[in-house]
């Protein structure tokens, strides 16, 4: 299976197929079978972030704590560890005291792994952006050299989000 994204000036929904389909074809040359795409869909790069995650008796976590793009695949399972640090805080908490303390402080640590995560969003999103026969050839070429040692291990934690725990 392999997954083409498209980036466009505007937002398309209808269409959206054919239009990813034409896309690929001129910027890659390679010509998608219909019968070839089993899915399409379009969507909107957004980056939110909450100003705070915790205050009082109110806490953010997931999608209303932070939204990032979706390129990366990371914003689920960003909520996902949002959940399991609250909980460990509130476990914690709860048999050791001071619950307010560690639910600041598991806020502050969640909002800073949210801001990790959409700055690395916006460059793995930044890397499928149209940029001309130049500017194309310069991206491809660092990519190569970034995915090979010493860098490759590194740049590959960092495209799928290593180390946001």
């Amino acid at each position: 299976i392999r997954r083409w994204v498209a980036s466009t000036p505007a937002f398309v929904t209808e269409g959206a197929e054919s239009r990813v389909r034409s896309l690929v074809a001129a910027r890659t040359g390679n010509d998608l079978e219909r019968s070839a795409c089993s899915w399409s869909s379009a969507f909107g790069v957004q980056r939110l972030l909450a100003e705070r995650f915790w205050q009082d008796r109110v806490l953010l976590a997931g999608d209303a704590a932070h939204v990032l793009s979706p390129m990366g695949g990371q914003g689920m399972n960003l909520g996902w560890l949002d959940a399991a640090a609250v909980a460990a805080a509130l476990d914690r908490g709860l048999t050791e005291g001071d619950v307010g303390a560690r639910l600041a402080a598991v806020g502050r640590e969640r909002q800073r792994a949210a801001q990790r995560a959409i700055a690395r969003a916006a460059w793995n999103t930044s890397l499928g952006r149209p940029r001309g026969a130049a500017g194309a050839a310069v991206r491809d070429v660092a990519l190569r050299r970034l995915l090979r040692p010493p860098w490759a291990t590194r740049t590959r934690a960092r495209f799928v989000m290593e180390g946001l725990g």
